[in-house]
């Protein structure tokens, strides 16, 4: 099974410590936990600071950090987001999202998605 992950929050160079148990989950995914088998998995996330990858390989698993106009921080730590910063924030991540989806041929979205 073929599955990629979408999550507001994932470890990153920049922030290593950040959303470790979404990184938990998904190698456990990707590994075959519990006696499972092991899926192919991929994940989509935000790219908060600029000197993190827009693409990266963490333990097996590739990572697409999709950009938006965060100036450092995340989105729920900006006060008052403009309509603007949202919209391209949606649009980015949804264009990521659809071409991750459309190359790897997935099965299924996982979203880990709380704000």
């Amino acid at each position: 099974m073929k599955l990629v992950v979408l999550t507001a929050a994932y470890p990153s160079p920049a922030e290593p410590e950040r959303a470790v148990f979404i990184e938990s989950l998904t190698l456990a995914l990707a590994g075959g936990a519990g006696g499972r088998k092991p899926m192919d998995v991929s994940v989509v996330a935000p790219r908060v600071h600029a000197s993190d990858p827009l693409r990266e390989t963490r333990w097996g698993v590739p990572v697409r950090r999709f950009a938006y106009p965060s100036a450092g921080k995340r989105l729920k730590e900006i006060q008052r987001p403009t309509p603007f910063l949202l919209a391209a924030y949606v649009a980015s991540g949804l264009r990521d999202l659809v071409e991750e989806v459309r190359c790897r041929a997935a099965d299924a979205v996982l979203c880990h998605w709380v704000l």
